[in-house]
């Protein structure tokens, strides 16, 4: 077992010299060499950096089984963040077992490097304003600062033109178009600002081919779905399109929603072993729905990764079941998947189309019910207690042509 001996104290009063704004010049430019000289590496593990004889290496990593365990650690933590729970379970042993205050140690060296960070910066920012002043007071900087080339497309073409070009630029590829908007200030107020045409025009798009429902299982005609995104737009959106995008939910094509498990189950014992941990198996599995615009949603349960399935869910993909997907028209959130298990009973899963951040509108998928109605038309609910939400991921491969899907 690896003991720090007294390093919280001592790195403590490290951090507040650090801090200290009565550092006399000669230990303040001492400190900038040191940090300027280990900026791109990691500081705690260069022998080299020494603080008035300190060495912070001796305090955060004392012994090189310190240093495998803060390893372990990281290691552990990004295999939890990327899902893989069995990997990480066993890094976060492994650093546990060599120390058992690891987690502490390792918010320590966090610590310690956001405030070497911080320091860094503000000596290099302080450098480059003493230069400057140096070169005014030396006469250095009398050069005119040259004016930005002006951008001849936007000066030679009207906005009616560029207008123009970025809706048939949009009708072609709608990323594209956006990447168009971004290159500069103008081009991004001449396609969002004030651009109520562009808004129909991707409202258009967009709800064109959302699937909608008046219950369960009743499907509307086309001219009813018409009839209800005309009241939508008049009487609640006051024809505005933009708030309506950001108001209405839809659902994504191009691309798949994934939510990501976990559950532990108990290991099997050896007979006679004396282990002083419990095995256990932690199990990630994965739920996937990519849904189509002709009301199809391909639905699969597998433990199998995100970088293996999403390439080649598509029709007919091992395990997939096929189900119908639909909004509800009067409550525009409400999401429903209806599919038949292996018995012929039909099951429902309802879930909320919801924005996972103001960036990402329309991106999360909130479970609210899941249930089934078997022969005799008894409703059965499923536990969702330890289900977690879907996320929209993007796939680039996923060129879904509509009119081949009606």
């Amino acid at each position: 077992m690896v003991v720090i001996s007294s390093a919280e104290g001592k790195i403590s009063d490290l951090g507040d010299r650090f801090s200290s704004q009565t550092i006399n010049e000669h230990e303040n430019k001492e400190f900038f060499e040191i940090i300027k000289n280990h900026r791109t590496t990691n500081i705690y593990t260069n022998e080299k950096y020494m603080i008035d004889g300190i060495n912070v290496l001796d305090y955060i990593e004392k012994t090189p089984e310190a240093k495998k365990a803060i390893d372990d650690f990281i290691k552990a933590a990004e295999k939890e963040k990327i899902g893989k729970m069995n990997d990480a379970v066993v890094f976060y042993r492994s650093a546990m077992r060599i120390c058992e205050d690891i987690e502490k140690i390792y918010r320590i060296k966090l610590k310690y490097e956001y405030e070497l960070e911080v320091i860094f910066k503000d000596n290099e920012t302080k450098e480059e304003e003493q230069k400057k002043v140096e070169e005014v007071e030396n006469g250095e900087n009398d050069e005119v600062t040259p004016e930005k080339e002006p951008c001849l497309l936007l000066d030679l073409l009207p906005t009616t033109i560029l207008n123009q070009i970025s809706m048939e630029l949009f009708n072609i590829s709608p990323e594209s178009f956006v990447r168009f908007a971004a290159t500069c200030k103008s081009l991004n107020t001449l396609c969002f600002k004030n651009n109520a045409s562009f808004y129909k025009l991707f409202a258009d798009k967009v709800y064109k081919y959302q699937i909608y429902d008046m219950g369960l299982s009743l499907r509307i005609s086309a001219q009813e779905k018409r009839v209800i995104d005309e009241w939508n737009i008049v009487d609640y959106y006051n024809n505005d399109y933009e708030k309506m995008l950001k108001m209405r939910p839809y659902i994504k094509f191009q691309g798949v929603y994934i939510s990501v498990n976990n559950y532990i189950r108990q290991g099997g014992y050896v007979e006679g072993s004396s282990s002083l941990f419990n095995p256990i198996h932690m199990v990630t599995y994965y739920r996937y729905l990519r849904f189509m615009p002709n009301g199809d949603v391909i639905r699969l349960l597998t433990t199998d990764e995100p970088s293996t399935v999403v390439k080649n869910l598509y029709y007919g993909y091992k395990d997939t079941i096929i189900g119908r997907w639909s909004i509800n028209t009067t409550n525009a959130n409400l999401l429903t998947i209806e599919r038949q298990n292996k018995t012929g009973d039909k099951c429902y899963e309802q879930l909320s189309v919801e924005n996972h951040s103001k960036r990402l509108p329309h991106n999360k998928l909130t479970w609210i019910e899941s249930f089934f109605f078997d022969e005799f038309g008894e409703k059965f609910n499923f536990n969702l207690n330890k289900e977690k939400n879907f996320y929209f991921s993007r796939v680039r491969s996923y060129e879904v042509e509509i009119g081949s899907l009606a």
